[in-house]
Formats: structure tokens, C-alpha cells, sequence
């Protein structure tokens, strides 16, 4: 019986085939588009297009943007979309062909591809520059869906498209449900400094929400992009009768650093909303220090007197932004560490970490906050002491307990804690040490793995303690301790001697580590190579790869030993082992062994045979 395949499963076969060549593929692939009646046929065609395309695959997926299922339509311009992104930023020569047949699209009032159209020539920069006017005309049109996509495709042209600006200010009337009109907002951002006179303009607007898009424009054209006038225009809107608007004003004048803005901001923070006084609180931290000798006063004033406790968080987190020059705000913030909402304490907390006071009374609150009842607070103190580095000494033993408790609880918040331990350094070795000594083994675990992280020669002083710990009943111990000792580099050789007995430990991370921290210390001394190759041949053939990489490290300095041991060898496979570890370590000595062994395994095997 003859069966008829699927048009998708022909498809298919098309795409995987080797032996058609790509043009043919995509002519196989052009003709679905054009001529397959279902729509998912056609649909299915439009994807592989993706794997094999040409000028010709790329003008039909365009032309497939016209075809009457919406399905069909998307899924041509995601090829479209993902054929570009495959040329890796270069312009195929073929995408002015492709942006000229998508204006054609654009300008057939009848075509339903339309605003599929002008999502696509977003990805043909800089080809769809010669469309700008074209994208322009376009957000005139009835067809929401049209002006959308034209406003995003605009966005991403950057500057370039300034003609579009009064259009797209006044697209910020514009209303959808699935809150799409924001890329007319992103668009007159992205365009940045020649947007700026319309955006402005639109604070006069008596529509609310045009106001409120205005200064979201604003705030995303940053730092950089802003300008004199919209710094003044972001002042005077900070007085707006709608409290949503003048909340985004503040965001805007923080995310542009405007300085002009800094009195309006100042007197904002008596706002009656507490959401507006909270954002330009937030506003003075961003714009920084520049501001901090009219700014701090004002935010020290929040922050002691403010009834809404929110609006006293970010006036903690805003003194904190504004860095040393905010240092007679420590007792506020020392204060507010005392605050019954866990919310303002953590504030109060990264406030003291970005002024960097680290005075005794700070570095001592902080240590007590350690022992908080609130997970979050506990570890934005530990991050603050970090921060601190070597002031931070008199918390170190504040800190191992912390790292001890939260553990088992949250290794997210005791990552501060072992960091905070390295970040004080060499200064923390006597605190790391004591821990070392404690009953508790996850707590000795702690202490070993924080001088771990110490950075040369910061745990020397850890030397002796370290290599006691190396016979701790605890397996994780050993394992810290060891590998503590390894990031010690050459100041840890003299614990050598402690290190050897691991290889032979019954845990196998504690006898890896062992290996690989042994080798790095000394792997070319005659001890060492005379402990790997006995603890080589107590080994199970299963365990013996990491000893004999290491010997191989070793190269010469192995040589004898091994070439010792594969004459007492009698296992074959044993034999077949050292002499591919003689063969790898290449010297001529070295090879000569090895040849040898090859050729008693020969005839020892060809006596076998014979026998």
C-alpha cells in the first residue's frame, strides 16, 4: 500500500537531508510558503527557513508577513528576526532588498502584516535607517498594533529617528490594556537629548497619565543623555497636583542626577504622600555626594522624624549612597539599628556599610545585630563588617558564630560571614584559630574554611593550628584544613609531613584533596614521590588515576621510583599502568622503561598464547 507523507513530515526530511543542496532547500522551502494550504504547513516552512535561507528564503518570509493567518505572520518575522541575529551583527548584503519589501508593506494599506512589518525592520540596523520617515508615517495610522511596533522600531534607531518625536509624545496619550504603550516612552528615551524639548512640553498635558509617561521618559535617558532643560522642566513637575506623577518626577531626577532638582527634592521629602517622600529620599542617594551638603540635613531629618517608617528606610539607605560625606549621620543610623521593623535596621545597616564609619561603636552594633532575630538584617550586618575589611577585627569571633548558625540555615546569609572573616584578613587569624579548638565540628568546619579564603600570607600564623586539624575525627575538617593549607602556596611545605597520611584516608574527598594539595606543595621531592608510589600500590586500581597524574606532574623527579616499582610489579595491568605513566612523562629514561615493559608484556603474552 503506498503511503502519502505529511506536507510537515516532507518538510522535515527536506531540512535534514544532506544530500539536496541549500538553494534547493530554500526553493522547497519558498514554495510551502507560497503554495501549501494549511496554514500551519506554511507556518512550519517559515521556521526552517531559519536553518536554510538565502535572498530569496529571506524575500519570502517577508512577503509571508502579508499572508492572511496571524500565525503564519509571526512566525515569518521571528525568522526573520533570528536569520539576523545569526549574521552576528553583520549586514547580509541582501537586508536593503529586505527592508525596501518590508516598506512595501508598510505603505499597502491593505496588507494585514503591517505592524508585523515595522516590528521587523528593528532588527535591520542600521539597513532600516532609510525607513525612518516610513516609520514615521506609520504612527499616524488608525491600527494601534501599526503605531506600536513603529514607536519600538523607532526606540531602537536611536537619535537618528529625533523627527519622530512629536509623534511619539504624542503616542504618550495613547491607552492599551496589555500596557504596550510604553514603547512609546522607551522610544523618546532611547532617542535621549533631541526627545527632550517634547517630553518637556508634555508636562503641560492635562491628562494625567501623559505627565506620569513624561517623567518615566525622562528617568530612562540617565545620567548621560540629560539635559539643563529637563533637569528644570523634572523641578518644577515635582510640585504636580497627582502624587503618582510627582512619584515619578523623583524617581526621574535621581535617575538623571539632577542637581537643579536638589531643593525641589529637599522640599518634597514634607510631601504629603509617603510613597513621593520615599522616592525622592531615594532620589537625593542617587544623585549622591555632590549634594550631600544641602542634601543630608534634610534626609537626617527623615530619618529621625518621619512617622512612616518606609519613608525612613530609604532616607537610611539614600545617607548610606551619599558615602563619608555623610559620617554625622553614624549616630542616627546607630540608632535606627535599634528600630522594632527589621526592614529599617537592615536600611540603617547598608547606610553604615556606604558611609564607612568603622568606628568601635559601629563595628560593635553591628556585631551585635549578628545575633538578630531577622535572617535578612543578620547578613546585610555581616556584609557591612566585610565591607570594613581589617577595622572590622573585634567582630571576627561575632562573625564565625554567625556563619556557624546560619549554616544549616541559609548558605546565602552565611557567605557573608565567611567573606566578611577574609576580608578582615590576617587580623581575623586569632579569632579563626580559637574556632578551631571549638567542641563543634561544623564550627571548626567554619573556621577552616574562612582561612581558606585568606589571601597569602594572611593565614600563616594558621600554620600550626591548620596542620593539627588535618587529624580532626571530622572528615569535612580534614578536607577544610587541607585544602586551606594548599592555598597557603609554599608558606604550607613544612605540613608536608601531616598532609602524607591522607592519601591513604578512608573518606575519599579528604585523600583527593590530600593528592592534589601534596603535589601542588612538592610533588617533585623524593618523600613525596616515594609516599605516592607506596600509596599508588595500596590503592585499588579504581583509585589510582589522581595518584598517577600527579607522578606524571612530577616528570623526572619520578622517573626512578617508578621504573623501581614496575620491576617488583607482577600484575599486568599494574605493569600496563606505570609504564603509560613512564611513557607520558616522556624523558628518554623514561621511555626506555616503558618500551621495555611493552615488549615483556609482548612476549610474556606470546608465551602464553603458545602455551
Amino acid at each position: 500500500m503506498k503511503v502519502k507523507m505529511p506536507p510537515w513530515a516532507l518538510m522535515l526530511a527536506l531540512c535534514c537531508s544532506v544530500a539536496l543542496a541549500s538553494d534547493e532547500k530554500v526553493q522547497k522551502l519558498v514554495q510551502s510558503l507560497k503554495t501549501e494550504q494549511r496554514a500551519s504547513d506554511r507556518a512550519q516552512a517559515a521556521v526552517m527557513m531559519v536553518e536554510a535561507y538565502n535572498k530569496d528564503g529571506v524575500l519570502a518570509l517577508v512577503d509571508a508577513l502579508k499572508d492572511e493567518n496571524p500565525g503564519v505572520r509571526g512566525n515569518a518575522a521571528w525568522a526573520i528576526a533570528a536569520i539576523v541575529q545569526k549574521q552576528k551583527g553583520q549586514a547580509a548584503a541582501w537586508n536593503p532588498d529586505c527592508v525596501a519589501a518590508l516598506v512595501r508593506i508598510l505603505k499597502d494599506t491593505q496588507a494585514p502584516g503591517r505592524d508585523y512589518a515595522a516590528w521587523t525592520l528593528g532588527f535591520l540596523i542600521p539597513a532600516a535607517k532609510s525607513a525612518i520617515p516610513d516609520l514615521i508615517e506609520a504612527l499616524k495610522d488608525k491600527d494601534l498594533e501599526l503605531r506600536i511596533s513603529a514607536a519600538r522600531t523607532l526606540g531602537i534607531l536611536g537619535p537618528e529617528a529625533k523627527d519622530a518625536v512629536p509623534l511619539l509624545a504624542k503616542g504618550l496619550e495613547e491607552k492599551d490594556a496589555q500596557c504596550r504603550d510604553y514603547h512609546f516612552v522607551e522610544a523618546l528615551g532611547k532617542i535621549g537629548l533631541p526627545a527632550v524639548p517634547g517630553i518637556v512640553e508634555c508636562f503641560k498635558s492635562p491628562v494625567i497619565a501623559v505627565r506620569l509617561k513624561a517623567a518615566l521618559a525622562l528617568g530612562l535617558m540617565g545620567p548621560r543623555q540629560s539635559a539643563p532643560e529637563a533637569a528644570a522642566a523634572l523641578a518644577l513637575a515635582l510640585k504636580d497636583a497627582d502624587a503618582d506623577v510627582r512619584g515619578a518626577v523623583a524617581e526621574a531626577c535621581g535617575k538623571t542626577k539632577a542637581k537643579p532638582a536638589v531643593p525641589g527634592l529637599i522640599q518634597t521629602l514634607q510631601d504629603g504622600s509617603a510613597e513621593v517622600r520615599a522616592k525622592a529620599a531615594g532620589a537625593l542617594g542617587e544623585i549622591g555626594p555632590e549634594s550631600a551638603k544641602e542634601s543630608l540635613p534634610a534626609l537626617l531629618q527623615a530619618l529621625k522624624e518621619d512617622k512612616e517608617k518606609g519613608v525612613r528606610h530609604h532616607a537610611a539607605l539614600a545617607l548610606g549612597k551619599l558615602g563619608p560625606a555623610a559620617k554625622d549621620a553614624v549616630p542616627a543610623l546607630l540608632d535606627a539599628l535599634k528600630d522594632e521593623a527589621w526592614h529599617l535596621r537592615y536600611a540603617a545597616a547598608w547606610g553604615l556599610e556606604g558611609v564607612g564609619a568603622a568606628v568601635a561603636e559601629v563595628v560593635s552594633s553591628l556585631a551585635a545585630a549578628l545575633q538578630d532575630e531577622h535572617p535578612y538584617f543578620r547578613f546585610r550586618a555581616a556584609a557591612a563588617l566585610g565591607k570594613f575589611g581589617p577595622a572590622a577585627k573585634d567582630a571576627a569571633a561575632a562573625l564565625l558564630e554567625a556563619q556557624y548558625r546560619d549554616n544549616g540555615d541559609d548558605l546565602a546569609r552565611s557567605y557573608y560571614c565567611v567573606h566578611a572573616l577574609a576580608a578582615i584578613g590576617a587580623d581575623a587569624v586569632p579569632a579563626l584559630v580559637a574556632g578551631l579548638q571549638d567542641k563543634r565540628a561544623a564550627l571548626r568546619d567554619d573556621a577552616a574554611t574562612a582561612l581558606g579564603l585568606l589571601k597569602p600570607p594572611g593565614a600563616k600564623a594558621a600554620l600550626g593550628a591548620l596542620t593539627e586539624g588535618l587529624k580532626d575525627e571530622s572528615a569535612l575538617v580534614r578536607e577544610k584544613c587541607a585544602v586551606a593549607l594548599g592555598r597557603m602556596g609554599a608558606d604550607a611545605k613544612p605540613a608536608i609531613g601531616a598532609l602524607l597520611p591522607l592519601i591513604k584516608d578512608g573518606n575519599a574527598d579528604v585523600s583527593v584533596n590530600a593528592i592534589l594539595v601534596i603535589g601542588n606543595l612538592g610533588r617533585e621531592t623524593p618523600e613525596v614521590v616515594s609516599a605516592f608510589v607506596q600509596a599508588w600500590k595500596q590503592s585499588k586500581p579504581d583509585d589510582r588515576g589522581r595518584i598517577g597524574d600527579e607522578l606524571v606532574k612530577a616528570r623526572s623527579a619520578a622517573v626512578p621510583a617508578l621504573i623501581e616499582a614496575l620491576k617488583l610489579e607482577t600484575d599486568k595491568d599494574a605493569r600496563a599502568a606505570l609504564a603509560g605513566y613512564l611513557d607520558k612523562i616522556g624523558t628518554p629514561e623514561a621511555k626506555k622503561a616503558a618500551e621495555e615493559a611493552k615488549k615483556q608484556a609482548f612476549i610474556l603474552s606470546d608465551w602464553r598464547r603458545r602455551l
